[in-house]
């Protein structure tokens, strides 16, 4: 099924017949139909990306890529307990203004799968809760990676998440990470984890440069989780006498 320009709507586009995106403006025209199944046929290059508020949806970027060249918010700014990402690739310059926000998206209650951040982010001051996948995740984040540096403006901020209640599951980072100001709680994969399952089998090769709890996995975790055949091969330094950690500084339950 492909878009119709004409009347700003699309098809219906099922698990099995997916709405095909290979332009830009059919890109922009998701937010019509934020539940339907869509599958990227190639790489695009857009400006920015219209707000799309609530995605429940499927989203395959199937292996492509969404150069972003100026913006200032989540791909989807929040996803729903039936949404799906994966296979998709976003780089360019994201200048995040909010909190609880990230590169994919802001708040994240579905799925985002084997998904790669190459895109620089620049947080401005004060602003929390942010990281490459999710600001806040409360679904699920699997076999994704950052690549590119996180410039981060408030406390709460990680590599793949910045604050997470949910799981966290093979995931890595190789990026820079530095956080500016509100120099607490940041990690190479979340910034601060209150999840009552595992994070298991994630790895951070990136420095993370921060300041009150810093570490290579989780800067600060709570909620009597464990972290699980996790390692950290990046520097980490911690600033204003902070604590910093290969794994977790500040650890409130058990490591594994």
């Amino acid at each position: 099924p492909q878009i119709r320009y004409n009347e700003y709507e699309a098809t219906e586009g099922t698990y099995k017949n997916p709405v095909e995106i290979t332009t830009k403006e059919q890109l922009n025209l998701i937010s019509l139909n934020p539940n339907y199944h869509y599958i990227l046929k190639n790489n695009i290059s857009v400006e920015s990306v219209s707000n799309i508020a609530e995605f429940g949806g499927h989203f395959n970027g199937n292996g492509y890529e969404i150069n972003i060249e100026n913006g200032t918010d989540s791909f989807f700014v929040q996803t729903a307990h039936t949404a799906v990402i994966e296979n998709l690739s976003i780089s360019g310059i994201i200048n995040i203004k909010t909190s609880k926000n990230g590169i994919f998206t802001g708040i994240n209650y579905g799925k985002i799968i084997n998904c790669k951040n190459n895109a620089e982010l620049n947080t401005d001051s004060g602003k929390t809760h942010v990281g490459a996948f999710a600001g806040h995740n409360i679904g699920e984040i699997i076999s994704c990676i950052n690549n590119a540096p996180l410039h981060f403006g408030g406390h709460y901020s990680g590599g793949i998440a910045g604050y997470s209640t949910k799981k966290i599951y093979s995931c890595g980072n190789y990026g820079a990470i530095t956080q500016l100001e509100g120099k607490t709680d940041t990690g190479g994969i979340v910034g601060q984890n209150q999840a009552t399952v595992p994070i298991e089998k994630c790895f951070n090769f990136g420095s993370v440069n921060g300041g009150i709890a810093t570490s290579g996995i989780v800067g600060k975790f709570t909620g009597g989780v464990q972290i699980s055949k996790c390692f950290n091969n990046g520097e980490i330094t911690a600033e204003e006498a902070g604590i910093c950690a290969g794994i977790a500084a500040e650890v409130k339950s058990g490591v594994t």
